[in-house]
């Protein structure tokens, strides 16, 4: 066979692509974790080179070089034995921070029954289990390396960390993974998952929230780091209770935080970072609550919902808008326990102002007249901005001097109040 008829039939039957069209060489598009591509030289005096480049990169993990190493080994022996002869390895330096390991044939003649053969064998070593164990001890070897030290169990195809809360393995069929009864796994979205300050939060298909310690997450990624391992997250689907990352070849699983008031503890631990923040970087720009979104009818609704919270009963609107404010009045119920006069139940009318303006003491009502037309012992007042120092004193004057009672909420007075009320923000959505 000619040399062009050889290479067209390269080109064309064995998807082999030319990227260098100016040089006497062909590569075929193959390659593996560990090997870079599998190359065919054809040469002016119509024989060819075919062989297997393996890179050792300079500075990456010894592991990885052990690796590699297993499978250009297996890779020898599948070809000795299959052409039954030696095949030829030698280094090139190059100029790269790498060596390749070429593993191949040279001054071979044209013949494509050889790179067939060729690609089998490593197609081959690419299968076989033999390289697969091989490669996944070296692994764990590495990792129980590394661990060990930190007072981790060794249990042979495993290890375990002293809180007994994770488990690396290099089978999903580990022995100890069965007696967890982990058998069958669901595939995560990483895009879903939050890391906060004291947890880690993924969310499977059925939206349910997957809580991982952030303890436990920093073993992870201490392991990830130093053994530069890309993972997928998966939940166990037989319990639900354990989260198994797939690092390619070993395994990781660790228990769940099995906590409903996780996530509210997740939440306090935000918002006091983020007060720190503050005060070290008191002009940076952080979520704030926005009622804007909110219509009229919103904002009552939040607003009954956020008395029935503070301990309000027979919260009920008044059934009108008020179309000087855009507020809505609603009358609520207060029991005050007294032990020796009893209960007594005080009614409240309570004013809503949803404004993006400043509340000025003018907008304030007469409110001893209010309480007399409603027939009430008590005001409250709930906006959505801030109130004027003015305002302020004309409120405290009806507290202090005319003996009302009253409580009023400005944006500021909310914020803090809804720091134990994470429901409201999430129904109303106020952080955008």
């Amino acid at each position: 066979m000619t040399k062009e008829k050889f290479i067209k039939y390269l080109d064309e039957k064995m998807d082999i692509c030319d990227d260098n069209p100016y040089d006497d060489e062909v590569e075929v598009i193959y390659s593996s974790r560990y090997c870079y591509f599998i190359k065919v030289e054809v040469l002016s005096n119509s024989t060819m080179n075919v062989y297997c480049e393996f890179l050792y990169e300079e500075h990456e993990k010894q592991y990885k070089h052990r690796c590699r190493e297993v499978e250009e080994e297996s890779f020898f022996e599948g070809l000795e034995e299959e052409f039954s002869k030696k095949p030829c390895a030698y280094d090139d330096f190059g100029f790269c921070p790498f060596v390749e390991m070429r593993v191949g044939y040279f001054g071979e003649p044209l013949d494509t029954k050889i790179i067939s053969r060729f690609i089998a064998v490593y197609a081959q070593v690419q299968k076989s289990q033999v390289v697969e164990d091989k490669v996944r001890n070296i692994i764990l070897d590495s990792v129980k390396d590394f661990l060990l030290p930190m007072g981790w169990k060794d249990m042979n195809d495993a290890i375990v960390s002293p809180q007994k809360d994770i488990i690396i393995a290099i089978s999903k069929n580990n022995s100890l993974f069965k007696s967890l009864k982990l058998n069958k796994f669901e595939l995560l979205d990483n895009e879903k998952s939050y890391h906060g300050a004291g947890y880690i939060i993924f969310q499977n298909k059925a939206e349910e929230n997957l809580l991982v310690d952030s303890e436990v997450w920093k073993i992870i990624e201490e392991v990830t780091e130093e053994f530069d391992f890309d993972y997928m997250p998966f939940i166990s689907t037989d319990s639900k209770r354990a989260l198994l990352y797939d690092f390619g070849n070993i395994f990781l699983v660790t228990t769940l935080v099995d906590d409903n008031s996780a996530i509210e503890r997740e939440r306090k631990l935000l918002y006091s970072k983020v007060e720190r923040l503050k005060k070290i970087a008191p002009d940076i720009e952080l979520p704030k609550l926005c009622f804007d979104h909110l219509s009229k009818e919103d904002f009552q609704n939040f607003c009954m919902d956020f008395l029935v919270r503070k301990g309000f009963e027979s919260v009920s609107s008044n059934g009108h808008l008020n179309a000087g404010d855009g507020g809505i009045d609603l009358f609520a119920e207060q029991v005050v326990k007294d032990i020796l006069d009893g209960d007594e139940r005080r009614k409240w009318i309570w004013q809503c102002k949803h404004s993006k303006t400043p509340i000025d003491r003018k907008d304030i009502s007469e409110i001893s007249d209010l309480l007399s037309e409603r027939n009430a012992s008590a005001y409250g007042l709930i906006t959505t901005c801030r109130f004027t120092p003015d305002a302020i004193r004309r409120l405290q004057d009806y507290r202090e001097r005319k003996k009302i009672r009253l409580r009023y909420y400005a944006a500021s007075e909310l914020r803090v109040e809804l720091e134990n009320m994470p429901e409201l923000i999430k129904k109303y959505k106020l952080y955008g």
